[in-house]
């Protein structure tokens, strides 16, 4: 359900992005959504292949670790992960 929806954020990215909505009007708003539902995403796949299904908890504790990080924070995390599927897609 979450890939459908990124999947969805990602073709109207630019029309959100035209949005120029608050709390900046920086016109970036649908490039961050997509930044952090792709981080939701693999934060949830990854808790899928660890425990094999997940559960409510698991779910709103991926969320709030994605969402409640500083940019660099943030920054770091999607390396990380970039890095890690890049490692998983080599073996």
């Amino acid at each position: 359900m979450i890939s459908v929806a990124l999947a969805h954020l990602e073709e109207r990215r630019e029309e959100i992005n035209d949005l120029n909505v608050f709390p900046v009007a920086d016109g970036d708003t649908g490039d961050n959504m997509a930044l952090t539902l792709r981080a939701v995403l693999a934060e949830l796949d990854r808790l899928e292949a660890e425990a094999g299904d997940r559960t409510v908890d698991e779910m709103a504790h991926a969320w709030m670790n994605v969402v409640y990080l500083s940019d660099d924070e943030y920054t770091d995390y999607v390396a990380k992960q970039k890095k890690q599927q890049t490692q998983e897609q080599q073996q």
